[in-house]
């Protein structure tokens, strides 16, 4: 994890003031990550506004800090940071929520996304990292760390191979993984101009 002390401050000549700072909050059991997440926003790129331990006292607390973005912990003491995403997004809809993790894989992305979240990151994460993506999802992108793409490219593989012994036909077969691997794309900020090639790399189409 990089050092927030190598992380240039905000000039605050070009500031227009701290009301106009991103209001960052954190639902995370680990008391390093929330001293990280606290020093980096000290820099002056974002109002650190709230900390949280576990998601019954992030369900409490977050409504009343209103909060633009949560960096979300996947394992809290008392219920998933999925669990905890989805009972948010129905209480906060506008709040965007990032999901931190130690193990990425594919199906977790997913299941984040169906829960609401608009970003998932591998822990250890540095400050550069963390900076960049609350900037790009409050822009209305998908964050998604790298490590999580060859997750998808087996997810594609697993996707080809149930519809090939499906009673589609190859037309049917064809539409479906076209769609399959459009949404992943999308998912992972790659546009129309690129699809998975046979062995399952990423490629510019022709």
């Amino acid at each position: 994890m990089l050092s927030p002390s190598s992380i240039s401050r905000e000039d605050d000549g070009k500031s227009s003031g701290k009301a106009d700072l991103p209001r960052v909050a954190i639902v995370d059991d680990s008391e390093n990550m929330h001293l990280f997440l606290k020093d980096l926003g000290d820099l002056g790129h974002f109002q650190m506004i709230g900390s949280f331990t576990n998601g019954a006292q992030a369900l409490e607390g977050l409504p009343k800090v209103h909060p633009d973005l949560v960096f979300m912990d996947i394992r809290l003491p008392d219920m998933s940071g999925i669990e905890c995403t989805y009972k948010l997004n129905a209480i906060l809809p506008q709040l965007a929520i990032i999901i931190l993790t130690g193990y990425p894989d594919g199906s977790t992305f997913f299941r984040s996304l169906l829960a609401g979240a608009r970003g998932f990151l591998a822990k250890p994460v540095s400050g550069e990292e963390l900076l960049k993506s609350i900037k790009d999802v409050l822009d209305g992108e998908i964050v998604l760390a790298k490590s999580v793409i060859p997750h998808l490219v087996q997810l594609v593989h697993r996707f080809r191979r149930l519809a090939h012994e499906s009673n589609l036909s190859q037309r049917e077969e064809e539409i479906l993984s076209c769609i399959f691997q459009q949404f992943i794309l999308t998912c992972i900020g790659f546009s129309k101009n690129w699809a998975f090639t046979q062995g399952g790399k990423l490629s510019p189409s022709t």
